[in-house]
C-alpha cells in the first residue's frame, strides 16, 4: 500500500491517507520510450540551483525569510564528528549581511570562494530586483531577445512542495521551509517571465528528492510516505508545467528533469514506481531526463547524463588540463555509452561543468575538491564527450558555493561564460563572433547592482574586453549530429 500526500485536499499539508483502491502505487504506465525520435540533436540545457534569498533584515530589505544558500551559518547540514577538520581558512563561516575585503574590493561575505558580479540577489521573484535578474538570465536562451545565446532550455532546481506556499503555507506556519519555497517561487517566476517575453518551450524543473529525508520534515516517518511524496511532487510540478506555454515539452509531453540524491538513494525500481505513480496522479504522460552514471537507469529514464562526476575527475589523469578533462568525460560517460544501445528510443547527454572549486568541506568529507576553472578544462569536456551523446547538460549556471558556475563572477568578468559560448558554437558548427559574445557578457558586467558594498560603485561599467576570436566551426568534434533558514541549506553531492 502507498500513501498519498493530502496537499490541496484541505486535510493539512502534513497528513497522509492510504491510497489503497485509488490506483496509486500501481505501475499503470502506458509510456512509450520514443524520445530519441522527437529529440533535437544538439539541445543545450542549462541548470540553475536558484537557492538564494534576501531577508527583510538586509540593509536593502528583501521579501524572503533568510539568505538561504548565500551563507551556511548554523546549518544542520554542517554536522561533523570533528569540527577541527571543517572548515579552516579560507573556509571561515560567512555572514552575507556583512561586507568584507575580497579581490581588491568590498563584497558581501557569502559561503563561496567567488562573488557574483551582479551582487547579491533573490531567486524567488518576489521583488523587482529578483525579476530583473531572472530577465537577465533568460537572455541566455536562444528564444530570448539575444541571438548570441546558445542555451535551449533552463532547468531550475526544486524540491519538496509540501513545505512551500504551493501547499498553502506562509512564513511562520509550522512546516514552512523558506529555502524550498524560494526554489518553488523561482520556478514559477521563470515560467511567468518567459511567458511575458513571448518565450516558449524553454523552462524546465530539476526535481531533487532529498528533502523528504531531512530532519526538518518530521511529517515523514516511513519510506513509503517519502516515496509517495516524491511521486506527488513530480505530478504537481508536471501539472504546473503542462499549463504553461513556456514549459519545456517534447512531442506534447512535459519533460521532467530529475536529480536523484546520492543519499538517500532511491533504487531504480523505486524511481520507476514513483514516475508511474506521478503519471497516474497527474493524468499526464511525461518524458524523464535524469542524472545517473549507470546505464541500467535507462530502464525508467528517457534520457540520462552523468552530472559533474567529481569521482571520475579524481581517478583520471592527463598530460594537460585539456587531456585530463577529456579523460574525465570518457570515464564518467562510460557506462551510459555501454548501455545506450540496449535501450531503444533513449537519449544520452554530455555534462559540461565550469570546473569545481568547493567552499564547503562538508560535502567532500573533509577533503578539498577542486577542478581548474580554465578554458582547456571546458574544451576538454567537449572533445572528450562521447559521439553517442546528442545534447549538452550545463552544470551549473549559479552554484557559486561549489565553484562550478558559468554566471559571471568577480575577477573573472565572464571568462567562463565566454569559454562555454565559444565551445558550444564550435560543437554545434555555428559562427562564433567574439564581439557579439562580448556584448552578451557586458550585460552582466555592467548590470546596475542593487546591493553593492559602500566602496563598490553602482554599475561600475567594467567592460573588460577579451580579444575578439571570430571563427566559423566547420565540424563538431566527437559529437553526434547536431533553504531558507538554518533548516534548508542544501549541498548536492557530485560523486
Amino acid at each position: 500500500m502507498s500513501f498519498l500526500v493530502t496537499r490541496g485536499l484541505g486535510l493539512g499539508a502534513n497528513n497522509f491517507i492510504a491510497s489503497g483502491g485509488l490506483g496509486i502505487g500501481v505501475a499503470a504506465s502506458t509510456h512509450t520510450f520514443d524520445l530519441a525520435t522527437h529529440w533535437t540533436d544538439g539541445t543545450v540545457i542549462l541548470n540553475l540551483v536558484n537557492w538564494f534569498g534576501i531577508p527583510s533584515t538586509d540593509s536593502t530589505p528583501g521579501l524572503d525569510e533568510t539568505y538561504a544558500n548565500w551563507q551556511s551559518l548554523s546549518s544542520p547540514a554542517w554536522v561533523v564528528a570533528d569540527i577541527a577538520n571543517y572548515p579552516v581558512k579560507p573556509y571561515l563561516s560567512r555572514d552575507a549581511s556583512l561586507c568584507r575585503a575580497y579581490g581588491g574590493g568590498q563584497y558581501r561575505d557569502i559561503s563561496a570562494r567567488y562573488r557574483p558580479l551582479i551582487g547579491l540577489y533573490s531567486s524567488s521573484g518576489r521583488e523587482a530586483e529578483s525579476l530583473a535578474v531572472i530577465d537577465l538570465t533568460l537572455q541566455a536562451v536562444r528564444s530570448g531577445a539575444d541571438p548570441r545565446a546558445r542555451v535551449d532550455v533552463i532547468s531550475t532546481f526544486v524540491k519538496y512542495l509540501g513545505g512551500t506556499s504551493y501547499a498553502g503555507l506562509d512564513n511562520g506556519e509550522d512546516g514552512y521551509i523558506s529555502g524550498e519555497d524560494v526554489q518553488y517561487r523561482a520556478y514559477r517566476a521563470l515560467l511567468a517571465r518567459a511567458e511575458a517575453a513571448g518565450m516558449t518551450n524553454c523552462i524546465s524543473f530539476q526535481y531533487g528528492n532529498s528533502a523528504q529525508w531531512e530532519a526538518w520534515h518530521p511529517e515523514f516517518t516511513t519510506r513509503a510516505q517519502r516515496l509517495s511524496s516524491v511521486a506527488q511532487d513530480l505530478a504537481d510540478y508536471a501539472t504546473i508545467a503542462q499549463a504553461s506555454t513556456a514549459a519545456w515539452k517534447i512531442n506534447g509531453l512535459v519533460v521532467v528533469d530529475i536529480w536523484p540524491g546520492a543519499a538517500p538513494a532511491m533504487t531504480d525500481a523505486e524511481w520507476a514506481d514513483a514516475i508511474a505513480d506521478a503519471r497516474t496522479l497527474s493524468g499526464l504522460d511525461m518524458y524523464v531526463l535524469a542524472y545517473r552514471k549507470t546505464g541500467a537507469s535507462f530502464a525508467w529514464a528517457d534520457a540520462l547524463h552523468p552530472w559533474i562526476s567529481y569521482t571520475e575527475w579524481a581517478s583520471t589523469t592527463g598530460a594537460t588540463d585539456e587531456a585530463h578533462a577529456a579523460a574525465w568525460k570518457v570515464a564518467s560517460e562510460a557506462d551510459l555509452v555501454l548501455e545506450l544501445p540496449n535501450y531503444a528510443g533513449r537519449v544520452m547527454l554530455t555534462c559540461i561543468s565550469g570546473g569545481f572549486d568547493d567552499w564547503s568541506k562538508h560535502n567532500g568529507a573533509g577533503t578539498e575538491r577542486r577542478i581548474p576553472r580554465t578554458e582547456p578544462i571546458i574544451k576538454g569536456q567537449f572533445t572528450g564527450g562521447s559521439a553517442s551523446a546528442t545534447g549538452y547538460y550545463i552544470a551549473t549556471w549559479d552554484d557559486i558555493g561549489e565553484g562550478q558556475h558559468f554566471q559571471p563572477s568577480v575577477n573573472e568578468d565572464g571568462a567562463m561564460l565566454r569559454y562555454l559560448t565559444e565551445q558550444l558554437g564550435a560543437a554545434l558548427s555555428e559562427v562564433v563572433d567574439g564581439d557579439e559574445t562580448q556584448a552578451l557578457l557586458n550585460r552582466w558586467i555592467n548590470y546596475p547592482k542593487l546591493r553593492p558594498c559602500a566602496t563598490v560603485a553602482r554599475g561600475s561599467g567594467r567592460a573588460h574586453h577579451f580579444a575578439a576570436r571570430t571563427h566559423h566551426a566547420t565540424s563538431a568534434p566527437n559529437r553526434g549530429t547536431h533553504g531558507g533558514g538554518s533548516r534548508s541549506f542544501y549541498i548536492r553531492s557530485n560523486a
